[in-house]
């Protein structure tokens, strides 16, 4: 979480919370309100493929810096995440109302987005599609 407290945010207002998940009950019930792949037809990961945790941000709506924030704060999560070895998606396609539901989430809040964190698959078919150095 050092990777979005030491990211910049407008006016350094600080407008973001994060819910942590990693109970493997509370996993499912994320999972079941994301969408994932939507441009690739038939995709649905496997069990190999499952999240680890999540962590959601939540945007407080009166913010001056609406999805700047969120933005910035999920590539420092994914970047940092890269340089451990965990494999990251940032997931905007989320049935929000359903997982605001999981989470009582306050209505002073917007869940913006969903940082998904797992085990890099090193042969996945997206590896075919990385630069070569």
């Amino acid at each position: 979480m050092d990777a979005t407290r030491l990211s910049s945010c407008g006016g350094n207002l600080q407008p973001l919370k994060y819910v942590i998940v990693n109970d493997k009950q509370l996993l499912v019930k994320v999972f079941d309100t994301l969408s994932w792949a939507v441009y690739l037809p038939n995709y649905y990961p496997i069990n190999d493929e499952m999240p680890q945790a999540y962590i959601i941000l939540l945007l407080y709506k009166h913010g001056r810096t609406p999805i700047h924030d969120a933005s910035i704060a999920s590539m420092s999560i994914s970047m940092v995440a890269y340089d451990e070895g965990v494999g990251s998606c940032i997931l905007a396609s989320v049935d929000r109302e359903k997982l605001r539901a999981v989470f009582n989430v306050p209505e002073r809040f917007d869940v913006v987005l969903v940082v998904a964190l797992g085990i890099q698959q090193k042969n996945h078919w997206w590896n075919l599609f990385r630069m070569k150095p």
